[in-house]
């Protein structure tokens, strides 16, 4: 495949194999990987591609047997107008838009601060009922690329988050003694499932409540789909939005389990 690469210059592949066209002077082919998966058409240069952004750079991809590699290929036009295509060399580099799939993604979440002199006081007691406590992200077949960390951890998030709201609402009540909130955290999930052509940053949170010999369920969802790869700010929005709504939520469970 080939694409305009700007200044009557073409980037192309043949297979996982590179090469920039300028006028009629190919340069020398620059391996970009090696192709091991064929395609639904027999042959692994049928499941090869290229696009450019048209100002020298150029991403191109390829199958491997984990999913679909890509690399991204920057070329400088020369100043001169005489200079060839070996005048200016060709290099890989990294888009600086996208950091390494391998590297951990680090999410730091600023919990709600509590008023150190609330009317009335909550004690929560946190139980981590989870099947799955490790974050993964992934690609496409269920791929695990790299891990995702919270900061601070759930269980600490979900302890300041049901502490402020269950303050709130003492602190509304007539009578406030110190209360005892008891908080199972049954699912908190963060999941980058994918497609050939696109990611989608999934988050979960079910929480149950129990006071006053009650108990009320919580639960808050929030997903993004994403055509690159999901970045950590898409990944930590997801987080927020899920917070955000499960806040808001226990804040009206909390209501009806404490006038009782």
């Amino acid at each position: 495949s080939s694409d305009l690469a700007g200044n009557n210059t073409f980037h192309a592949t043949s297979g996982p194999r590179y090469g920039l066209l300028t006028g009629l002077e190919w340069s020398a082919p620059l391996e970009l990987g090696v192709a091991k998966v064929a395609s639904f058409w027999g042959s692994p240069w049928g499941a090869c591609d290229l696009a450019s952004t048209g100002n020298g750079k150029a991403f191109a991809t390829w199958p491997v047997p984990q999913g679909i590699m890509g690399r991204w290929i920057a070329w400088n036009a020369p100043n001169r107008a005489d200079a060839g295509a070996m005048d200016h060399p060709m290099w890989t580099l990294p888009d600086p838009g996208q950091p390494d799939a391998f590297e951990p993604v680090h999410i730091v979440i600023d919990p709600p601060a509590r008023d150190p002199n609330p009317a009335g006081h909550a004690r929560v007691l946190v139980k981590d009922v989870r099947n799955e406590t490790v974050f993964r992200q992934t690609t496409i077949f269920d791929k695990h690329m790299s891990h995702i960390e919270l900061h601070p951890p759930v269980p600490e998030l979900v302890r300041r988050m049901v502490e402020t709201q269950a303050d709130r609402v003492l602190a509304s009540q007539v009578e406030n003694p110190p209360e005892t909130i008891e908080c199972e955290i049954a699912v908190f999930d963060i999941r980058t499932p994918a497609t050939m052509l696109y990611w989608d940053v999934e988050t979960r949170m079910e929480l149950t409540l129990h006071a006053r010999g009650g108990a009320r369920t919580v639960s808050a969802a929030a997903s993004e789909r994403t055509f690159l790869w999901p970045s950590q700010d898409i990944i930590a929005r997801m987080v927020r939005e899920v917070l955000r709504q499960a806040e808001e939520r226990t804040g009206q469970e909390l209501r009806e389990l404490l006038a009782r």
